[in-house]
C-alpha cells in the first residue's frame, strides 16, 4: 500500500487514564514519536494534531475516525467520538479531494462506523459489524460513498474486537491473520466473500496480528518479534520492528494511533 500522509493525535504530557490502565505518560510520548518516526522513514509526512491537556486515553484512535481511499475521505461516526473532529476535518479537507460525512442515521436506523473496523486490501473493502462498533448501517453508507469498490460486511462475534485486531494487510495481496476462533470465522467468511484471492500468513499470537504495510514495509510490534514476518522478506519487503508495548496499554490495535492517507494530485471536487 502507498501512503503519503499520516495523521497523529499528539498525547499532551497529563491525560486522563480509563479505569484499570497503568501506563506512563512520558513512555507513551516516546512510542508515539517512534511510530512517527518510523512512518518517516517510510517516506510519509507525519501531521501532529495538538490535543488539550487532560483529555481521556481512549481519544487518540485517530484511525477511527475516518475511512480515506484514493483522495475520498469519510468522516466516521464512533461509538465513543473523540473532541478533534473538527480538526481532523480541517485536515482531510485541505488534503483530500473530497470529503463526506456519516450521518447519524441511514435508512431511519444509528449509523456507527468504526475505521478499525474497516480494512481496505487495495482492491475491497471488508468491514467487520460487531456489537461494540460498527453496524450494519455504518457499512451500508460506506458502500454507498465508495461505490466504485465491492464492500463486504463481515460479522463478528459479540465480545469481538475491531476487525483490524484479527486480520491486517501483511503486504500487497497477503493478509496476516490470528489462528483464534474469531480469526478463523473471519477468514473463511472473507474467502466465501472476496472478489480477489489473497495469500494469508497464520500468526499464532493474536496479539502480533495487527501490523501496517507502508511503502513496501511492514511495521510490527517488537515486543512481540512474530518470526512468520520474516518470509515476507523474500518478496522485498522490508521489516520494522517497532515497540508499542506502552501504547497498547490505552488501546488495541497499535494501527489506531494513526491514519494513513495518500494525497491525490488532482482536480478538487466542488
Amino acid at each position: 500500500m502507498t501512503f503519503t500522509h499520516a495523521l497523529i493525535l499528539r498525547i499532551p504530557d497529563q491525560i486522563r487514564l480509563e479505569k484499570k490502565i497503568k501506563a506512563e505518560i512520558p513512555l507513551l510520548q516516546k512510542q508515539q514519536e517512534g511510530l512517527a518516526e518510523t512512518l518517516r522513514e517510510s517516506g510519509v509526512d507525519v501531521i501532529y494534531i495538538d490535543v488539550p491537556e487532560g483529555i481521556s486515553s481512549e481519544f487518540f484512535n485517530v484511525d477511527d475516525t475516518a475511512v480515506v481511499i484514493n483522495g475520498t475521505a469519510l468522516m466516521c461516526q464512533p461509538r465513543n467520538p473523540g473532541a478533534l473532529y473538527f480538526e481532523i476535518k480541517t485536515v482531510l479537507t485541505d488534503i483530500c479531494w473530497t470529503l463526506h460525512e456519516c450521518p447519524e442515521q441511514y435508512n431511519g436506523k444509528k449509523v456507527y462506523l468504526e475505521g478499525s473496523d474497516v480494512l481496505f486490501t487495495g482492491k475491497e473493502i471488508f468491514v467487520g459489524i460487531r456489537k461494540h462498533g460498527t453496524n450494519m448501517e455504518g457499512a451500508m453508507f460506506l458502500a454507498k460513498i465508495f461505490c466504485d469498490l465491492n464492500v463486504i460486511p463481515i460479522q463478528l462475534g459479540d465480545k469481538a474486537g475491531p476487525l483490524k485486531s484479527y486480520v491486517s494487510m501483511a503486504s500487497n495481496n497477503i493478509l496476516s491473520i490470528g489462528v483464534g476462533k474469531e480469526a478463523q470465522q473471519i477468514l473463511k467468511k472473507m474467502e466465501q466473500e472476496a472478489t480477489f484471492q489473497y495469500q494469508v500468513i497464520k500468526i499464532e499470537e493474536e496479539d502480533c496480528v495487527n501490523c501496517l504495510f507502508v511503502n513496501g514495509r511492514i511495521i510490527f510490534r517488537k515486543d512481540k518479534n512474530e518470526p512468520k514476518f520474516v518470509s515476507l522478506q523474500s518478496a522485498g519487503v522490508e521489516l520494522w520492528a517497532l515497540d508499542v508495548s506502552e501504547l497498547v496499554k490505552i488501546g488495541t490495535p497499535f494501527s489506531r494511533y494513526c491514519l494513513l492517507f495518500k494525497e491525490i494530485r488532482t482536480s478538487r471536487a466542488k
